[in-house]
């Protein structure tokens, strides 16, 4: 009899010891999948923010004025992603509000301001109407022009 319970004895260590093992590693498996999410959504946060608003401007009704000349939404907003893209601003925007600072409101060439037009508004900067667009987007509002 005092094998038998000595055998529990350690079968139940065994067993305690087991499941401490596999708490700690289903404690350490869901830390590194939140900070993990949390560091890659860091990285491409203002990717994603600077993709949906330029996705927003290209399926705008709105104009686009760019060097004195005026351009639709697709065209702008091609103009912005290559300016983004090839490095153009640079350096990489930090947040998509950098990137409306560095890429969205002047040219970087003649330093002239964006303008936009929309239909049934005045016409105005470029800058605060993409930040608006930002703001909305995040807010997860459909906007118009």
């Amino acid at each position: 009899m005092p094998s038998s319970v000595a055998s529990q004895a350690g079968a139940a260590t065994g067993l305690a010891l087991w499941t401490a093992t596999l708490s700690a590693a289903l404690v350490a498996a869901v830390c590194i999948t939140l900070f993990g999410a949390s560091s890659a959504g860091a990285s491409t946060g203002p990717d994603q923010e600077i993709d949906a608003l330029l996705a927003r401007l290209e399926r705008s009704p709105c104009s686009f004025r760019r060097n004195n000349q005026w351009h639709d939404g697709a065209t702008a907003s091609a103009h912005l992603r290559r300016k983004w893209r090839m490095g153009a601003m640079g350096r990489a925007p930090a947040s998509a509000e950098q990137f409306v600072e560095l890429a969205g409101s002047r040219s970087n060439e003649s330093g002239a301001e964006y303008r936009v037009r929309c239909p049934g508004e005045s016409e105005q900067p470029a800058g605060p109407w993409l930040l608006r667009h930002l703001d909305q987007l995040r807010r997860g509002y459909a906007l118009g022009p």
